[in-house]
This record gives structure tokens, sequence and C-alpha cells, in this order.
């Protein structure tokens, strides 16, 4: 819409503004649609060019809109120059690249046979999953089906000549459905295919759904199927050409007839119901962290807090990744071995004190024994009573604990970075790498100021060590090779903060590993 608005736009400036707000309004709704539009205006655009009786004038009105076009990006340009930067070297992970090819069509994808139909979905379904890459029939799938394709073949047939730019720009945006490598009736090729190009633009490398762009080959399939109808109009007599709109509206019936939709009763634990009346945050076990998962439908019953869920992009979540308690309670793991943080008692009911743990819930038939013992012994190690359940039936058992709000301190935790804790008979250390995380945690409502102490021993003399916050140097040591104790003095902000531990490093003679400093103990005061 907006390049049918800038192209009409002459020398004013109202329509092409309204071009800029159509483009506003995709842009602060949706990234990815947001760029399939600007691929189809940006080839649209190019193409109109060409033969234009006033190709200057046109591109004048296409200049105008792409300045207000920026003009309205503007806002959300600075948040993203304002992001702070992570303050670790990011690798790139392989599971994005299989994602991406997941989310890839099929060379011949478009002309696939209708998913999901009640005569012959199973057997569909098993082929698709065959050709797709991965397997991942949701993500590559990005049919037309068999009505649309061949009225779509014989309108473009028809109307090849005058309307060669939607072809073209049919044939963009498919090719680049295929995503970063061409894959042909399930058949990996290798053959690198000109998204990888957008994959190298800043910004562009989170766009992992290539088979978007599918969609606008389908759209521009729909209109030469419309002028394949209207064609047909011109060429059949009036009683013909209703038989022809007749067949080929059965014809389509037919193929898109949707399968008999399942009812999935939702199950409605008198547990939860109880919680509901008694808010606090649920540790359902076992914890499932998918979109489909136990947890979350059990929320739809209780809403209340949980440890993790989601229901479209899994967060990075430090939380459940790195901290002790719920890390170890999720994963009902017995709590953590001696460190060089603090894993005492008092350390654990400052963290209850934060995290506010109200509720324990096992669904006992998907737990092992082992794991109903591990479970047991952290709810008695957190005040609760393993031997008086808050609720019990024949399949769940609820255990309420005690939140110790009295014991609330700030606490610290070590994040992604670090070599694997080391011994002898006196001490424990880790070694740090060129730059290791660590999580600190206000619980209150109001900045503290703190004092981190660091035990550590330099790998040489003079090593240096600075602490990052959010891309900013909060301070510098200077480390001797004698095991000391070092002060810094943050300033924390209320919740959980990032931080990062950057130095030099040494191999390892012999193992290879990038070594920093070993640090003995890290203690928040």
């Amino acid at each position: 819409m907006g390049c049918a608005l800038a192209r009409r736009a002459g020398q004013g400036w109202h329509r092409v503004g309204l071009a800029a707000l159509a483009f506003a309004a995709v842009l602060y709704t949706d990234w990815y649609w947001t760029l399939v539009a600007v691929l189809f205006g940006a080839v649209w655009a190019t193409l109109s060019l060409i033969g234009a009786q006033r190709p200057w004038a046109l591109l004048g009105s296409y200049v105008r809109f792409g300045i207000l076009a920026l003009l309205v990006s503007l806002p959300l340009l600075l948040a993203m120059r304002a992001a702070p930067a992570s303050g670790l070297a990011q690798e790139p992970n392989p599971i994005w690249a299989i994602y991406t090819q997941a989310y890839a069509a099929d060379a011949l994808g478009f002309f696939f046979p209708a998913a999901r139909h009640p005569l012959w979905g199973v057997p569909v379904e098993e082929f698709l999953v065959a050709m797709a890459p991965h397997g991942v029939t949701e993500g590559s799938y990005t049919a037309a089906g068999w009505t649309l394709a061949a009225l779509a073949l014989l309108g473009a047939f028809w109307y090849r000549r005058e309307h060669w730019r939607l072809l073209v720009v049919g044939g963009v945006a498919w090719i680049l459905a295929l995503g970063p490598s061409l894959y042909v009736l399930g058949y990996a090729t290798g053959i690198a295919m000109p998204y990888r190009l957008l994959q190298l633009v800043p910004f562009l490398a989170t766009a992992r759904r290539p088979n978007l762009f599918g969609v606008l080959t389908i759209v521009i399939a729909a209109i030469f199927a419309a002028l394949a109808l209207a064609e047909l109009r011109k060429r059949l007599k009036p009683p013909h050409y209703h038989w022809a709109v007749g067949i080929v509206s059965l014809l389509a019936l037919f193929e898109l007839w949707p399968a008999p939709r399942v009812a999935n009763r939702l199950e409605q634990a008198p547990v939860y119901a109880q919680i509901a009346t008694a808010p606090g945050v649920v540790v359902d076990l076992p914890l499932e962290t998918g979109t489909d998962s136990r947890t979350l439908i059990n929320q739809m019953v209780h809403g209340q807090p949980i440890l993790q869920g989601y229901v479209a992009r899994a967060p990075f979540y430090p939380t459940l990744l790195y901290s002790p308690l719920p890390r170890q309670l999720a994963l009902m793991q017995p709590w953590s071995e001696e460190d060089i943080i603090p894993l005492d008692s008092a350390t654990l009911m400052r963290m209850q004190c934060y995290y506010q743990l109200r509720y324990v819930v096992l669904d006992t038939p998907l737990l092992q024994p082992a794991q109903q013992q591990v479970a047991h012994a952290w709810v008695d190690r957190l005040g609760g009573d393993a031997a008086q359940p808050w609720y019990a039936d024949g399949q769940r058992v609820a255990y309420a604990l005690p939140l110790h709000e009295d014991r609330c301190a700030p606490f610290v935790f070590l994040g992604a970075g670090w070599h694997d804790r080391e011994t002898d008979a006196n001490h424990v250390w880790r070694w740090t790498v060129a730059q290791s995380e660590l999580y600190i945690v206000n619980p209150y409502a109001e900045a503290q100021l703190v004092i981190l102490d660091v035990v550590a021993a330099g790998s040489e003399e003079g090593q240096p060590l600075e602490v990052w916050r959010d891309g900013a140097l909060l301070g510098r040591l200077t480390l001797t090779q004698q095991r000391r104790s070092y002060q810094l003095p943050l300033w924390l902000p209320p919740g959980q903060q990032r931080f990062v531990l950057q130095t030099t490093t040494r191999e390892e003679a012999g193992g290879g590993r990038a070594l920093g400093l070993a640090i003995v103990a890290l203690r928040i005061r």
C-alpha cells in the first residue's frame, strides 16, 4: 500500500506521508513482516522505474517516502543504538543456524499438497516431514494449494508481459524463502542461497524465518489467479464461465476442506484451584519449559508466577541457568557443593527471601523415586516439612514453603565463563577466562552500596582485573601472584545485576585451557 501511495504522490507530500504511516504501522507491529515489506518495496520501487513515463518524478516520490520512513523509524533505531552491549564475546550459536534452515521453504514447496486434509492428512504429513529441513514441517511448509497454483500459472502465462514486475517480485521473494541453503524435495544440495547476504547486514542476523517471504509469493500468485478468472470471463461464454467458476470453487473447497477440530479438555486439578486463592510462586515439578508445557497449562488454572514459561520466543533466563536455589530445585538436584560463592544456610534463606518460592507441587507419576527424595530434601532445607504436605491426592503432592521475609540481603552467584571447580586439602577455587560473568542481587526496593570481596591470585605479577556492567567500566584492580583479598565498592540498583570480570589469559601448560586468574572466594557485604 505504501508503494502504491508513493507512486501516485506526484510532487505532493500528503500521499507520501500516508505511505510512511503505513510503513510505521508494520514496523512497530511485527519485525518479520517489516523485513518482507521492505523487500517488496525495494524491489517494486526499482522495477517501477523501468519504463516509467516520468522516472525522475517517481524517484523523487520514493526518496521523499524514504526520508519519512527513516524519520518514523528513528525512535526504534535510537533505542537499538542505546541498548547496552554485552560484556562477553558472543559466539555464533549453531542452534540458530538449524532453526533458520528449518523455517526455510523447499524449492518445490510452493506445489506441495494441502496438509491436514481429512482424507490424506496422515500420508501427506509423513511426506512433509521427509521433505522438511530437520523435519520441522510447521516452519518449512509454504504451499499455495494446487487450485490456486494452477490458476496462478494460467494467469502468469496470459499476463506475463503486462505484469512482469509482479513475477519478478514473486520470484525474488521465493528465492529468499528458500533460506541459507537450497533444499530440493528434501535433499540438501549444499548450495548457498542469497538469504545469507541478509544475515550479514547489521541487525538482520536475527531474521530466522525465511519462509515468510514465501507468503509474498503466495499473495502475488493470488493476484494472478484472479487475473486468470477475469480472463476466462472474457474468453468463455457466460454459461461456460459459470461452469468453470463452479468447478474451480468446488475443487478449492475440496482441497482446502479442514480436518475436524479436536477439543482438548483442560484438566483443572484441585491443588491448582486452591493455589489460585492463596497467591505465591509455584514450583511445578517436573519443570517443563516448552510452549505447550504442563507447567504453563497448570498456570492457566492457578494464575500465579512460575519458575519459567514463555509462549513465543525462549528468553535468555540466567536465573534458572545459574542461580543455585531455583536451578537446583527445578532440576531436582542436591544442593551444590562448596564453591567460591557462599552456599550456607544463611545464603539459602537470602535467596528464598528474594525469589519467594511459595509452593512446590510434585506430579508423582512423572517423577522417579530419587527425584522425589531430592525434592523432599529441598522442602526440609528451605524450612518446610516434607512429612506434612500442604495438599495431597492420588497424583499430586504440594508443600508450602516459608518465605523468610526477614532474611533478605544481597547475594552473588556465578554466570557464564568459569572453569570447573578445583580443590586441594585446604581450598576451593575456580579459574576465570578472559571474560567471566557474575550476578549480584539487591532484594531491596532502593539502591544499595555493597562491597565485593574477591580473594584471588593472578597467574602473573601485575595482572589486571576489570569489573564491567552494561558496557561501563566500574573499577580496575592490579593483582599479585600471591593469594590475597581485594575489595571493590559497587552501587546496586534494585533487582538482579549482571557484571563481567575481564582479565588477561595464558594457555595452560599441557591442558590447552585459557586461564585468567584463580578466584578462591567471592563475597558481598
